[in-house]
């Protein structure tokens, strides 16, 4: 929201969803949109557990073969919301399916709590064509650093998305600050007190935040040549709610985690700062 249209090809390691149905599997990219990922090794994305799920955090509702991802996207659809696969942007674009989903054993439904899950991608990518992000160290602080945030969610309304990508930035908060944020949001007011679990990190930009329809997409901080992912898109009230941040799920926080994961499941290539 109140970002700007971002440059093709500007950030090479975001995917989006392309999701079917346990029924009737989808997964040869056609059905784009409603969560983003970050392409993390040559064979892994990295995104948020809620989008395998009901609002509610009720039940699971996505499997590894009736989704996949798409990397190398730029605009999704044409105007009268045919699939764009084949634009000028679209050289690097590829469908990768899904060979195994891991979500966080304890991530905790509606409170969003450990928001992080990892895809396992049934071929390894060449990373001299796909570039992924940078993991985030472990026990690292971003605070005060100005990160990225990018995807396709909502725009000027929480029900208005965005066919071709778009970004911006926001300022990363502590702890205590992000706690401090309150805000009214549809007539109701919010507060983030006790909201803020050591496993998230909060951003804030007046009038620009992440929302619907990018939930785990990057939050990205630049520096020594390379991105670094330190977030994934998780939660806030509302979309650039004045006083109300927006949260992500803390890579730092997760990363023994990813590192265990990965490692598990046969290992992989990560990035070259």
């Amino acid at each position: 929201m109140g970002g700007d249209a971002a440059t093709a090809g500007s950030w090479p390691w975001i995917v989006v969803h392309s999701s079917g149905s346990k029924d009737s599997p989808v997964t040869d990219g056609s059905q784009q949109g409603g969560c983003g990922g970050t392409l993390v090794a040559d064979g892994w994305v990295l995104t948020a557990a809620h989008c395998f799920y009901n609002q509610d955090g009720s039940a699971q509702t996505v499997f590894a073969d009736t989704m996949s991802v798409v990397i190398g996207e730029h605009t999704l659809a044409t105007s009268d919301n045919v699939l764009s696969d084949n634009d000028q942007y679209d050289t690097k674009r590829k469908n990768l399916e899904i060979e195994t989903m891991i979500i966080h054993e304890s991530y905790g439904g509606s409170n969003q709590v450990h928001d992080i899950a990892l895809l396992k991608l049934k071929e390894k990518l060449d990373l001299s064509v796909y570039m992924p992000a940078c993991l985030a160290p472990a026990a690292t602080s971003y605070t005060g650093s100005t990160a990225w945030v990018y995807g396709w969610g909502n725009t000027q309304s929480e029900s208005e998305s965005s066919s071709t990508l778009r970004e911006t930035t926001q300022t990363i908060l502590s702890k205590a600050d992000c706690e401090a944020g309150k805000g009214t949001w549809q007539g109701t007011e919010y507060s983030m007190a006790g909201a803020i679990s050591d496993d998230m990190i909060c951003g804030i930009k007046s009038g620009q935040d992440s929302c619907q329809g990018d939930s785990g997409g990057p939050f990205t901080v630049e520096g020594s040549g390379a991105h670094t992912l330190v977030g994934v898109v998780s939660w806030g009230y509302g979309c650039a709610v004045a006083g109300l941040p927006g949260v992500y799920s803390s890579v730092s926080h997760h990363r023994e985690w990813i590192d265990a994961k990965i490692a598990a499941a046969g290992g992989a290539t990560f990035c070259a700062p």
